[in-house]
């Protein structure tokens, strides 16, 4: 035998009531559980903020907003991005020589280093600085607008190439000139504090 309609009638309620108690703590719980991950994300976010200050060269980024947009300073910092042997070596050294393979990182070692020296360096105003390479194609193409060249690298104080000078120029006063290892007697005459010299190997006149 069926059961009355009314009796029916509050066996529904009470299930609808149970659904929904149900529904409301998941939901709570749900809630509950994103604060928690949020909550630890921040802390993470805080724990690498401090120990990244550190790892940053003077003067470092201003950091002081929310923690979570330091990733975003990483990804661009390439004292962080870059691995031991593609930073420059310690101490008083006159020559530095990175040996190895298509995409060692070769290029964007030497560009990063350049580009340092002409925006952080103390009398950066007075530097100036050779770029040699096989040809003088090359110099643009690959040192300068190449995938690793300085001028895609460059984040602040990017330089401007002036094509008919064929040098370099930085907002801090620092000139980089390219020259050609097809013409070698160019070099004779201008006087530099840095060179940088890429695929030293291909060099026929070295």
């Amino acid at each position: 035998m069926g059961l009355p309609n009314r009796n029916r009638r509050r066996r529904c309620k009470a299930a609808d009531g149970k659904a929904i108690a149900i529904l409301n703590g998941h939901e709570q719980g749900m809630i509950d559980i994103a604060r928690q991950h949020e909550g630890g994300l921040a802390k993470a976010a805080a724990s690498a903020l401090e120990a990244g200050r550190r790892l940053l060269p003077a003067p470092a980024p201003d950091l002081s907003g929310d923690p979570l947009d330091f990733a975003t300073v990483l990804s661009r910092d390439w004292t962080f991005l870059r691995r031991r042997e593609q930073a420059p070596p310690p101490g008083d050294w006159r020559s530095w020589l990175i040996l190895g393979g298509r995409g060692s990182g070769k290029t964007r070692a030497g560009a990063e280093w350049v580009h340092e020296l002409a925006t952080r360096h103390p009398n950066a105003g007075e530097l100036r600085i050779a770029l040699v390479a096989e040809t003088l194609g090359d110099a643009r193409e690959v040192m300068i607008d190449g995938v690793s060249g300085i001028c895609r690298i460059a984040r602040a104080k990017r330089p401007d190439f002036e094509a008919s000078r064929r040098r370099l120029v930085w907002p801090t006063g620092a000139m980089a000139q390219i020259f050609s290892s097809e013409d070698p007697e160019s070099l004779r005459g201008p006087q530099f504090h840095f060179a940088w010299c890429d695929e030293l190997a291909m060099m026929k006149n070295v």
